[in-house]
């Protein structure tokens, strides 16, 4: 089997085990209070992102050298870490799945958007048609909230829809400061120690958000979801995925990374008879086309995209699949280049 082949049935892989995020937050909602369903969900998932961060780095003082390596942008992204996770997990607590996974993934929208202002970077055509149809989805989604027909079984609210729109840009700032630090301060800087320490910051939010009902729950079948969603989910999607983009390139992880988009909702439907409004479904439907056209056609046209980007991101997937399996894929070829060099 070829790499690239392999990168893509990772990445595959990777996005279908990361797809039942939003039926496991709504399941553990059922027999616990929202707040106390964050905190433990936030827990599992930082226990994870540490041992994962550690075991990376080689330990605690390699972790720690290249959180300082990083510098400012170490503590830039520990915020925006922390606030995405936290606001995507409340988000499905309190709207539809279809209508936080429309909103959350319009952070593609919002990044090229932020390297324009930030990076000086040119806005293709193609982008500026993605935006100005991505915020029409946002406005149609948030008008199906807003309307009380009997065509949805779904619960809705603004509140759940902004949280779900705010992680969206927590997440492509983060995305935005991990590309500043690589070209600031190198592509070998990690900034792995700084999504972990993210993660732990989420914790101790999650805690004083649910201090009065940090053990109020019903029913022991929650420890299982929460479980299920902060370890293996999300920690074991991070690791496929990660391990998949040794092999292929940006655009093609993220068009490929639309399937969550598609298969969050129909496992809700599934799991609990969710069924998003008319609104939402044709928002989907409209942005889930867009963005995968915008993916395509810039994986067509990657030849000329940012070697600088496009190498850091080769590089620290590289590193990790190093570290995480070895040396064993290390003396593969495949004729599969990304800005002439063989991956």
């Amino acid at each position: 089997m070829k790499l690239r082949t392999k990168g893509l049935l990772y990445m595959v892989f990777g996005v279908i085990l990361v797809s039942p995020d939003s039926l496991l937050v709504r399941l553990a909602e059922k027999v616990s209070p929202p707040y106390t369903l964050l905190l433990w969900r936030q827990v599992f998932v930082a226990i994870t992102q540490v041992v994962a961060t550690l075991g990376y780095c080689g330990g605690w003082r390699p972790a720690l050298a290249q959180a300082d390596k990083s510098g400012v942008y170490f503590w830039a992204s520990i915020p925006m870490q922390a606030a995405g996770a936290i606001c995507i997990a409340l988000a499905f607590t309190m709207t539809s799945a279809a209508n936080a996974l429309i909103l959350f993934y319009l952070q593609p929208l919002w990044a090229a958007m932020g390297s324009v202002l930030y990076f000086k970077d040119p806005l293709p055509r193609r982008t500026i048609v993605a935006v100005a149809v991505g915020l029409a989805a946002a406005v149609a989604v948030f008008l199906g909230s807003r309307s009380n027909g009997e065509d949805t079984t779904a619960k809705s609210s603004t509140a759940g829809d902004i949280l779900a729109l705010v992680a969206g840009i927590a997440y492509a700032s983060y995305f935005m400061i991990c590309r500043a630090c690589a070209l600031a301060v190198g592509p070998e800087t990690e900034m792995l120690p700084g999504s972990a320490a993210g993660m732990v910051l989420s914790v101790f939010v999650s805690l004083l958000l649910a201090w009065d009902e940090i053990l109020a729950i019903d029913n022991g079948i929650f420890w299982l979801w929460v479980f299920l969603n902060g370890c293996i989910v999300i920690g074991g999607a991070v690791l496929w995925m990660t391990v998949a983009m040794k092999y292929i390139l940006p655009p093609e992880s993220a068009l490929i990374g639309l399937l969550e988009l598609a298969l969050g909702p129909i496992w809700v439907f599934f799991g609990i008879g969710e069924v998003p409004s008319a609104w939402t479904i044709v928002a989907g439907v409209v942005l889930l086309c867009t963005l995968g056209g915008h993916e395509y056609l810039g994986m067509k046209e990657s030849s000329g995209s940012d070697p600088t980007m496009t190498s850091v991101l080769v590089n620290e997937a590289s590193d990790v699949v190093t570290s995480l399996l070895g040396n064993s894929e290390s003396d593969e070829e495949d004729e599969f280049t990304v800005d002439g060099s063989t991956v």
